[in-house]
């Protein structure tokens, strides 16, 4: 889990987006506030994980099990990193 919290929070921080991962491993929570482009903000991520296959529902936890191979975690950073991209070029 501290594989995924540490990855998503570097990719939050190197996008520039209002937000911040909650929780301790291997339960995480995701929060993105960005006003009144927060909806709009989350429709990006959302938008851009599922071109991805990654699925994630607002204020849903994200979960780490011993299934999870460091490359699967490795490829959920990346795929919330490019999606954090994409909702930060909204503000």
């Amino acid at each position: 889990g501290e594989r995924l919290r540490d990855g998503l929070s570097n990719a939050l921080q190197q996008a520039g987006l209002p937000g911040r991962v909650m929780g301790l491993p291997p339960i995480l929570g995701l929060q993105v506030e960005a006003g009144e482009k927060t909806d709009a903000c989350w429709r990006a991520i959302h938008c851009e994980l599922a071109q991805r296959g990654i699925f994630h529902r607002r204020g849903h936890r994200l979960m780490v099990t011993y299934s999870h191979t460091p490359n699967d975690i490795d490829a959920a950073v990346k795929g919330f990193a490019a999606a954090f991209q994409k909702a930060a070029s909204l503000l």
